[in-house]
């Protein structure tokens, strides 16, 4: 009789441990999904904050293009490169290196790494070993294409109307600003595209009244 008490007693246990070790592996998966959930948002969340750390700085510094005697803004190919650089003339505001306040020139370009970059030089100082910077914009970025709205110049440019176009290249003997600019870029395989609206005296409508244009 006891040995088939002890019987009964060592299956019960025996039950409660293959209960206890299955609901233990559902807690387990349920929490190593939760992690991969949790990385999961954290890696969009870092993706969504450095796309939007690129268009906010690219905002800002097309807002921001100085008031000079030097072409503001222009497309030009650098040597051993196949891709247009933006070159950009714009005020940095104060800066902790005086070198960098004010006006300055900025170039928009892919490195080495596939990040698109932000490279920074001081204006007037011809020498050769003048101080300069580099910003990461955005990385992992295999392509990219800027395109500038402005004034019709060609019948081949991609009119929108009878006086405007989208230009892939602004050369630098261009003076004006364009209106808007767009870029379209690859990140991770992923096409992004991205708009900004720029300072111009250039009007994007143009208005008739009685035969007369104004």
């Amino acid at each position: 009789m006891k040995l088939q008490k002890r019987s009964f007693l060592l299956l019960e246990i025996l039950i409660a441990l293959t209960l206890l070790s299955f609901l233990l592996s559902c807690l387990f998966n349920a929490m190593a999904q939760g992690i991969k959930v949790e990385v999961t948002i954290g890696e969009s969340r870092k993706t969504l904050l450095a796309r939007q750390h690129l268009q906010t700085r690219l905002q800002d510094l097309f807002l921001s293009i100085a008031p000079t005697n030097l072409p503001p803004i222009y497309t030009q190919v650098f040597p051993q490169e196949k891709k247009e650089s933006l070159m950009i003339h714009f005020d940095n505001g104060i800066d902790p290196n005086p070198s960098f306040s004010g006006p300055i020139l900025g170039r928009i370009y892919l490195d080495e790494e596939h990040n698109l970059a932000l490279a920074l030089w001081p204006i007037g100082k011809e020498n050769k070993n003048k101080p300069w910077r580099k910003e990461i914009l955005l990385k992992g970025v295999s392509q990219f294409q800027f395109q500038f709205l402005g004034q019709k110049q060609k019948k081949e440019d991609e009119s929108i109307n009878a006086n405007l176009a989208w230009h892939k290249l602004w050369p630098k003997n261009r003076l004006e600003v364009p209106a808007m600019i767009r870029l379209s870029l690859y990140q991770n395989n992923v096409e992004l595209q991205f708009a900004f609206f720029l300072t111009t005296a250039e009007p994007l409508i143009t208005y008739f009244e009685e035969g007369y244009q104004s």
